[in-house]
């Protein structure tokens, strides 16, 4: 928001870039002037763009895999957040972000 590209975050084009297959990543590239650290990021890209628990998985397997990293270190870490996510999955009727029951979810789908 800092930069000013759009107005508020909920008009963030990030979901129509997912579904053009762009390899997307959220970051926090300077949290002391940015005002916001990646876990807030992803937070709100959840409550406020209503991105989906499988919106933030590739979100964060595309952090590896468009890393620097060795191909296969990336590959490794990508299939980290695919078992963390399963793993987290598994505790049922509730959202993976923010562990609330679905029902008392605040994101705005």
């Amino acid at each position: 928001m800092r930069l000013e590209v759009v107005d508020a975050i909920s008009a963030h084009p990030l979901p129509e870039m997912l579904k053009a297959g762009l390899k997307v990543t959220i970051n926090s590239d300077d949290p002391s002037f940015f005002g916001s650290y990646v876990n807030d990021n992803f937070w709100q890209c959840h409550t406020q763009i209503g991105l989906s628990e499988d919106d933030l998985v590739t979100i964060a397997r595309n952090s590896f895999l468009g890393s620097f990293l060795p191909a296969q270190q990336a590959a490794q870490l990508a299939d980290s957040v695919d078992a963390y996510a399963a793993a987290f999955g598994k505790q049922a009727g509730r959202c993976r972000p923010c562990m609330r029951t679905m029902s008392a979810c605040t994101r705005l789908l």
